[in-house]
């Protein structure tokens, strides 16, 4: 055999491949390596193939920028898949720097709306960890909407006598008067031990009413022809009214005097406020007689009753005019009664003093 001389074979050796102690390059690519020798040309020079020996390497990615890896264990997540960091990873800034000692971390977990673990606050980036709180967005409760204030029920009570009472055909000014109220919206209720007009059904809402009586059966009590009546003081215990509407002392002007009428008015007032001092009081100073027995003296305690409510400065005690406007044409035949248009007269006076009183409301 012919044998090569030895400067000839060190130089083939060394050629073919050169002795991993000198100093070369890692190959970028495998692809350089082309007889599979470990040992590949680059950029003019030789390089080494750099063998992975992770047997899972082959299936996963190298990371195209090392600041995927921010812990630096070797492994690095882009692309939603991981990825392996090696010495052919180049570190390429991006939008989302490795963190160093200068990268703060986020306050807010939604600083980071991608969830790639890189946040931005106050003009740079941070790093969003595990301890970076996320915030929790409160529950709203839900506000029940505060309703509208209902105006109250008024428990109202018409005292008096049979111009109050109805009577022999005539439903009394309650009945256009209760027509004013529904009218208005007013929230009310009538209340009383009687519930027809005398001498007729034509109206049959509650009230505390007797024909015939006089001012000093609301005090001691009187049993007539038209009901029972126990008193002014039983019947506020019983019924407990807000509000009472007054119309009294007609009849006592055939027997009785205008002072002594006018006190046992005042002594009536006193005992609905003993009662519930609270209570509204209407009082009506009476519509005209045109029948000569009493007709001046209707007249008088009229006038009497409209100082009385003036001296006696109550908010609570309000005068109802039904005088005014009254005209002899308003009268039945017998001269004392109201017939329909005086009853509309009465009716409509009350109604002004419960509405301006506030009582709708």
């Amino acid at each position: 055999m012919q044998r090569l001389p030895l400067l000839a074979v060190l130089y083939f050796c060394c050629a073919i491949n050169p002795s991993s102690g000198a100093t070369h390059p890692d190959c970028t690519s495998a692809s350089s390596d082309s007889d599979g020798d470990g040992w590949g040309w680059e950029n003019n020079t030789s390089c080494r193939v750099v063998i992975d020996v992770n047997p899972t390497a082959p299936t996963v990615p190298a990371c195209t920028n090392a600041a995927s890896d921010p812990d630096g264990d070797g492994w690095g997540w882009e692309n939603n898949q991981s990825c392996r960091v090696d010495q052919t990873s180049p570190t390429i800034p991006t939008n989302n720097p490795a963190p160093d000692s200068t990268t703060p971390d986020c306050t807010s977990a939604q600083s980071d709306p991608d969830n790639d673990g890189w946040g931005w606050e106050n003009n740079r980036s941070c790093r969003v960890t595990t301890a970076t709180p996320t915030p929790v967005t409160p529950t709203p409760n839900p506000v029940t909407p505060t309703p509208a204030p209902v105006a109250p029920e008024r428990i109202v009570m018409a005292v008096g006598d049979s111009i109050t009472h109805g009577f022999r055909g005539n439903a009394s000014y309650r009945k256009p008067l209760v027509q004013l109220l529904n009218n208005a919206g007013c929230k009310y209720k009538l209340v009383g031990s009687q519930t027809t007009t005398f001498g007729s059904n034509v109206f049959t809402a509650p009230h505390e009413s007797y024909s015939g009586q006089k001012a000093d059966h609301f005090l001691t009590g009187q049993t007539t022809s038209s009901g029972v009546n126990r008193g002014i003081a039983h019947s506020m215990a019983a019924y407990n009214p807000d509000v009472v509407l007054l119309h009294i002392g007609s009849n006592d002007m055939k027997t009785d005097t205008v002072d002594s009428t006018l006190s046992e008015i005042d002594q009536i007032i006193s005992l609905i406020h003993q009662h519930n001092n609270a209570v509204e009081i209407l009082v009506a100073n009476l519509v005209p007689w045109l029948r000569d027995d009493a007709r001046t003296k209707v007249q008088q305690l009229g006038t009497r009753i409209e100082a009385y409510v003036a001296q006696l400065g109550s908010p609570l005690v309000r005068l109802v005019d039904v005088r005014s406007g009254f005209a002899d044409n308003m009268l039945n035949s017998d001269q004392i009664h109201p017939n329909a248009s005086g009853e509309a007269h009465i009716a409509d006076a009350f109604f002004d003093v419960y509405d301006s009183a506030g009582l709708c409301q």
